[in-house]
């Protein structure tokens, strides 16, 4: 069986810096590149409270195709307006949670906002006032496009283990790695880019009965940031006697749309409640690689970003 038709995931959200953001054919239709429904449902549904707008609506022309089609009516015929004024109320709106979000997490109160737990690794909320549209699509910018660090590449230089190769690498590009300094990190596909890899080591014997590899044993090759690989023990593999693991480990800042090894969380939900509208309870589980309430914040300003780049 070949998988050499499988499509590039880089293909769903990288756009050449050269190519158009947002083409507009004069006919009422707007073709947003490398976006999808987290765009696209906001922008019709921001749309749809202007008095101006008489009809609004998208769609995806294909699976494999990773645009959006958004065609909107006026009764003033100004269409580019009505489309620019729906991304600066949208982003206010979030520039607003995000406000707000910062005086709950500081233990302040919040007139929109309620607390309702907030841990370590997990943080529950109410907001009123905004349509579940925009929290949905911060949750799935929580879910896909906040970016963390991971294991990219692993070298194999010896492996004695029971596991082989291919599943000894798939458990090492899983285990999560600390990255609170990630907004500092350069991308991989900037042209400027100097240092946009981290170097470890994984080097182990068993010279005993039996030796059990933990993430703890992952080792830095220069120790000048603190991103490290998260220090509660996770196992890896257990060697017996005369046994070896000789890896080289390579990480970059990615996001999950890429890979599922840069997920910041494993839980990301919202939901209206007590059947008021506008009344949502928004709640996020970590996997302890960023604090909650930061990755809210990369999470807006991802979103918030995404808004401009369609600005016409």
């Amino acid at each position: 069986m070949s998988f050499n038709n499988i499509p590039n995931r880089h293909d769903s959200f990288y756009l050449n810096p050269n190519h158009p953001k947002v083409q507009y054919d004069n006919n009422q239709e707007f073709v947003i590149f490398k976006e999808d429904h987290t765009i696209g449902n906001i922008l019709q549904k921001q749309l749809l409270t202007n008095s101006d707008v008489i009809f609004a609506g998208y769609k995806t022309p294909h699976p494999l195709e990773h645009d959006i089609i958004l065609r909107i009516i006026t009764k003033s015929g100004d269409v580019e307006s009505a489309y620019n004024k729906a991304i600066s109320e949208l982003i206010n709106k979030l520039r607003i949670i995000k406000i707000h979000i910062k005086k709950i997490s500081n233990f302040r109160k919040s007139n929109i906002i309620e607390l309702v737990d907030l841990k370590l690794d997990s943080m529950k909320f109410i907001i009123s006032g905004y349509d579940i549209s925009i929290m949905n699509s911060l949750r799935r910018v929580i879910l896909a496009e906040v970016p963390t660090i991971a294991f990219d590449k692993i070298i194999i230089n010896k492996n004695d283990s029971v596991l082989h190769n291919e599943f000894l690498q798939h458990r090492l590009e899983l285990i999560p790695i600390i990255s609170h300094n990630i907004e500092n990190f350069p991308d991989i596909r900037d042209e400027k880019c100097k240092n946009c890899t981290l170097d470890y080591k994984l080097k182990i014997k068993c010279n005993q009965q039996q030796l059990p590899v933990f993430s703890t044993n992952i080792k830095k090759i220069i120790s000048d940031s603190n991103i490290i690989p998260y220090n509660t023990d996770i196992w890896i593999v257990t060697l017996t006697k005369g046994q070896e693991i000789d890896c080289d480990l390579i990480a970059r800042k990615g996001i999950a749309k890429e890979h599922t090894k840069w997920q910041a969380v494993s839980i990301a939900s919202c939901y209206e409640i007590d059947d008021i509208p506008q009344n949502i309870m928004f709640y996020i589980e970590t996997i302890k690689t960023l604090k909650p309430e930061d990755i809210i914040y990369t999470a807006i300003d991802v979103l918030i970003n995404k808004l401009k780049d369609i600005e016409m």
